[in-house]
């Protein structure tokens, strides 16, 4: 065996994730599996040697941080939460395990209505609503035509009572960030064009 990868519905049954030999163990870290995927284990990309569980049927959950039997032709494995894992065959190829790392990101419910808003002083002091992103507390007001070097700021839609610019720094760049404080001084950018303005809160 030249090397071992994670296969599964993940990548269309395709290597998903090359494995690096670790002593005992060949290991792939910081691989991404929900509790829908199905996953076994492949030599060198190709069938002729792959392991997968002893018994069961299709979807057998593989305990987190429990060393489980693995055979050629076995059954597909599924875990039991969403989450990023390290996964692992041994050398002799007899056993497998998954060690749950971290949780998944959590996701928000992306282009819905918010509670805050840009404030462009182009063309002459609009308010345009945000939404949300898929990140929980970070919100965008896409499609924003503003003029070179004329003003924004972020605030609640419904209020003045708090507004977020850039302090002493109002010049922000295409594409960076740039640390807002509340009361900030206007946002500025040097380019006139269309661009998605977001907010981390």
């Amino acid at each position: 065996v030249g090397y071992w990868a994670v296969v599964g519905t993940m990548s269309g049954w395709g290597d998903y994730a090359k494995m690096t030999l670790d002593g005992d163990w060949h290991v792939a870290e910081n691989v991404k599996l929900t509790t829908s995927d199905q996953f076994k284990f492949r030599a060198d990309g190709n069938w002729d040697v792959e392991r997968g569980a002893e018994v069961g049927s299709d979807g057998v959950i593989i305990v987190d941080g429990e060393e489980t039997a693995v055979v050629q032709g076995g059954k597909n494995f599924s875990v039991a939460e969403d989450g990023f894992y390290s996964v692992y065959i041994n050398k002799a190829a007899t056993k497998a395990k998954v060690v749950k790392t971290a949780d998944l990101p959590v996701e928000s419910t992306p282009d819905q209505p918010c509670d805050w808003a840009i404030w462009a002083q182009s063309p002459d002091w609009e308010q345009i609503d945000m939404v949300t992103t898929t990140v929980p507390d970070l919100f965008v007001a896409k499609g924003v035509v503003l003029d070179s070097y004329k003003s924004f700021l972020v605030k609640p839609a419904a209020d003045w009572s708090t507004k977020y610019g850039c302090g002493a720094i109002n010049y922000i760049q295409s594409n960076k960030y740039i640390k807002a404080s509340q009361n900030g001084g206007d946002i500025t950018v040097e380019a006139a064009g269309t661009y998605d303005i977001y907010f981390d809160n």
